[in-house]
């Protein structure tokens, strides 16, 4: 489902993006630029490496393609750069959080035991006082 939505923004994005590869996307690259930066602090290279290596190797494209003075494929190449970035800092993110989720249940499930030890204890006593 994620996917089918991910290729329609592309697909949306490139067809938006026709009309205008006369003049270079600067404005889309740096967006690009800005979002795989954005990605990198949030982690993605470690949490979501495969998604955030797809958002650098298509930035490489889009690199090449300004260089070339090919706009039209650098603009599309941008706006794809930028939405893969985002998923792979969504990726790290979700990842980060069920990192903590399971530390928080860990935490929890020996805060439970400990509270079941107390208990045990507590009849004990309450046994050695009648």
């Amino acid at each position: 489902m994620l996917k089918k939505y991910y290729i329609c923004i592309v697909l949306g994005l490139c067809l938006l993006g026709a009309g205008c590869a006369g003049s270079p996307p600067v404005n889309e690259r740096a967006a690009a630029k800005i979002a795989l930066d954005a990605a990198l602090e949030g982690q993605a290279q470690i949490y979501a490496k495969k998604e955030y290596q797809k958002a650098e190797k298509t930035m490489q494209r889009v690199e090449e393609t300004f260089s070339n003075r090919d706009y039209k494929n650098a603009l599309i190449l941008s706006n794809i750069t930028t939405l893969q970035a985002k998923y792979a800092l969504a990726v790290a993110n979700w990842k980060i959080k069920a990192s903590q989720l399971e530390r928080a249940q860990g935490t929890l499930r020996n805060a439970m035991e400990e509270a079941d030890q107390a208990r045990i204890v507590l009849e004990e006593a309450k046994k050695q006082l009648h």
